[in-house]
């Protein structure tokens, strides 16, 4: 997520269509102009992070649970080819 602030003033320094262009340019998922005096487009901000933050700590969930599921596998695998005397 890129943020554009001061959105409220009338002195902008880099245009909408050229943050938005850049932002695509290196990826990110979201561009957002914002304005802390006023308030503008803060809370959509705020919602677009938590949602981001939920879905990364989603997908990272997922991920470990599968590795942890085929260390498993790979550990009774390794168990069920061994071979033991017991005497």
């Amino acid at each position: 997520m890129l943020l554009g602030n001061k959105t409220d003033s009338h002195r902008k320094i880099v245009d909408s269509e050229t943050a938005a262009r850049f932002a695509s340019e290196r990826g990110f998922d979201l561009f957002l102009e914002v304005s802390a005096k006023s308030g503008a487009n803060v809370d959509q901000a705020l919602s677009a992070l938590s949602d981001g933050i939920v879905a990364s700590a989603a997908h990272s969930s997922s991920e470990e649970e599968e590795k942890e599921r085929r260390r498993l596998r790979e550990e009774e695998r390794m168990e069920s080819n061994s071979c033991c005397v017991i005497a």
